[in-house]
């Protein structure tokens, strides 16, 4: 998977959904808040980072492929921060 390419149909590069980046390193210049390997399985490479906290995950690890990057919500969230949200109701 390269992160400078656009998937079919997509006019986007590199491929970037809002703040949800497909990517090795931060843009230079600008500060990398996320971590440099995947929160699932602990290995580096091109990663999807959550904007809402500092995971970082692959695309397969999360069981999905480069083009279903368009569908997901901007600004994405993980689901360890989902979790957190859904579980934040009412009496928490």
């Amino acid at each position: 998977l390269d992160a400078t390419a656009s998937p079919p149909g997509a006019s986007r590069s590199p491929m970037k959904l809002g703040t949800v980046v497909l990517s090795t390193n931060a843009p230079e210049g600008e500060a990398d808040e996320n971590d440099d390997e995947c929160y699932i399985c602990r290995l580096c490479g091109q990663l999807l980072m959550c904007d809402t906290c500092p995971k970082s995950f692959h695309l397969s690890c999360l069981g999905l492929k480069a083009q279903q990057l368009e569908e997901l919500q901007d600004p994405w969230s993980c689901m360890y921060c989902l979790a957190e949200t859904a579980g934040a109701g009412p009496g928490r």
